[in-house]
């Protein structure tokens, strides 16, 4: 596993001393770890990089990356439901009037259409989570730059 963190204090971008978690150095078994978490995400997202965030060691380079990957299929998990919820409102309402009005008032274009269209953004928000994945895992192990 990566070696422990350091603490050291920089200043951020309005002077002021902060205290972040850096590291000089990460091994390339720390670094294959890092790069794993973000790989495991694609196939298994969420409760991969959860995992792997609970097997790692704390304050190591490994885990760090581990609950970014987390992080970052919250964020595209979170953005999916509320595509998903907005969908299904939209579903509901649509019926709810025809219920009101009698089924002859029913958009069929539209209900045939909008698993289409859910499928097609699905299938996007899916290829954005492999993709921004493969860039991180990348940069996880060619690039080791951990500051918390």
């Amino acid at each position: 596993m990566g070696p422990p963190l350091k603490r050291v204090s920089i200043a951020n971008r309005k002077g002021s001393m902060m205290t972040n978690l850096v590291n000089a150095e990460v091994s390339s078994h720390g670094k294959v770890l890092a790069a794993g978490a973000y790989l495991v995400s694609i196939p298994v997202p969420v409760f991969g990089p959860l995992v792997a965030a609970m097997v790692f060691p704390r304050g190591t380079y490994e885990r760090h990356h581990a609950w970014r990957a987390l992080r970052d299929d919250l964020i595209v998990f979170g953005i999916t439901a509320l595509v998903a919820l907005i969908f299904i409102g939209h579903t509901i309402w649509t019926l709810w009037n025809a219920s009101q009005q009698g089924l002859d008032s029913i958009n069929w274009w539209s209900v045939i259409l909008k698993p289409v269209l859910w499928w097609i953004l699905a299938a996007i928000f899916g290829l954005i989570n492999t993709i921004s994945s493969l860039r991180a895992a990348y940069l996880a192990y060619f690039r080791p730059k951990w500051t918390g």
